[in-house]
């Protein structure tokens, strides 16, 4: 099964653990691929370091940590549906590996 995921899962599964950071472990031991695009991976670094005080040095490593259980995607199109422009980023990395969305709410 391949999914997206929004930014709050990977932020909710680096700080938290949960149902979030189960998802993560899904990837790591394959039952799930997830997809993420460039957009998506720089939306989170700058949320652990903005609001969360995440360093340079932790930073690295969770993104190292992340290109070994994601599949990196471009997405093709640009999508207008959502008020939020940050979702429709995250839809069209949905789109473009014709995944399942999920939102931890």
């Amino acid at each position: 099964m391949r999914v997206t995921l929004d930014t709050n899962v990977y932020i909710s599964a680096l700080n938290f653990g949960g149902r979030a950071a189960r998802l993560l472990g899904m990837a790591r031991a394959g039952m799930i691929q997830i997809d993420i695009s460039g957009h998506i991976e720089g939306e989170i670094v700058r949320v652990l370091r903005e609001d969360f005080g995440w360093d340079g040095y932790r930073l690295h490593f969770m993104r190292e940590g992340l290109a070994k259980i994601t599949h990196r995607v471009t997405p093709s199109q640009t999508v207008n549906v959502v008020d939020d422009p940050h979702d429709n980023r995250i839809i069209e990395c949905a789109l473009s590996g014709r995944v399942g969305l999920y939102r931890d709410e």
